[in-house]
């Protein structure tokens, strides 16, 4: 018990009907209570059970068996060739990703959603960003691409991924675009993926190349270009 008096906060009603009785004495009959001290200590005990605690952290993804608070904690903390292992359903800000990772799900299902919306995209640098397992949302990115790829790859595997462009003033604007390919840059859509690309006055898909190591793989999968100015370019 706290204090050896108070086992949780059930025992309030107890604690306060000795207060009520003890203050209904006179002050004589309480001068003859010997174990006031018993009472005092109790409603002490109970005013600390009381006292609001700090919650507990909730802990979106995991890397090496490290939990992060947030998936861009995650994401800055993962090395080169690293898993991200969701732990539920999250958002994440604009990322300038660098190494290669995977942001991954529970196997076989795409019930944990990474909500992308309202940032300035996703920038792939010379690396692979793998997304696995899940659901990724990205709308209205105020960028001129929702998902840039330079002398890299996006790899869809087992995933769902959406991609809606924002509203713009000038319709006759040339960006956004859904996902821009510089150089070297593969799109991989596997095992059951889909990605559904909409509304975007300029291309779903494009390359600006200067090799021609660059393209496309949709295997087993599905790719839907719904309301953009053309499906793929380059």
């Amino acid at each position: 018990k706290a204090r050896g008096y108070v086992c949780d906060v059930t025992d309030e009603p107890a604690v306060q009907a000795a207060r009520d009785a003890y203050d209904a004495l006179t002050a004589e009959q309480q001068a003859l209570v010997t174990n006031y001290a018993v009472l005092t200590s109790a409603e002490a005990a109970l005013a600390e059970l009381k006292e609001p605690t700090d919650p507990a952290p909730v802990y979106v993804a995991k890397v090496d068996g490290v939990p992060y608070e947030s998936l861009d904690a995650a994401i800055a903390a993962a090395e080169d060739g690293a898993i991200i292992q969701l732990l539920s359903s999250c958002s994440a800000g604009p990322q300038g990703i660098n190494k290669s990772i995977t942001i991954q799900g529970p196997a076989n299902t795409t019930d944990i959603v990474v909500d992308f919306s309202n940032c300035n995209g996703i920038n792939i640098t010379g690396c692979t960003l793998t997304f696995k397992d899940c659901t990724v949302q990205m709308t209205g990115i105020q960028s001129g691409y929702t998902i840039q790829v330079s002398n890299g790859g996006l790899t869809l595997d087992h995933a769902l991924v959406s991609m809606k462009s924002p509203v713009y003033s000038n319709p006759d604007n040339n960006f956004p675009q859904g996902i821009y390919g510089i150089n070297q840059s593969i799109i991989n859509i596997l095992n059951g993926s889909e990605l559904t690309i909409e509304g975007y006055s300029s291309n779903a898909i494009s390359w600006d190349n200067n090799t021609d190591d660059y393209g496309i793989n949709i295997i087993d999968s599905k790719f839907v270009s719904n309301g953009n100015r053309s499906g793929f370019t380059g």
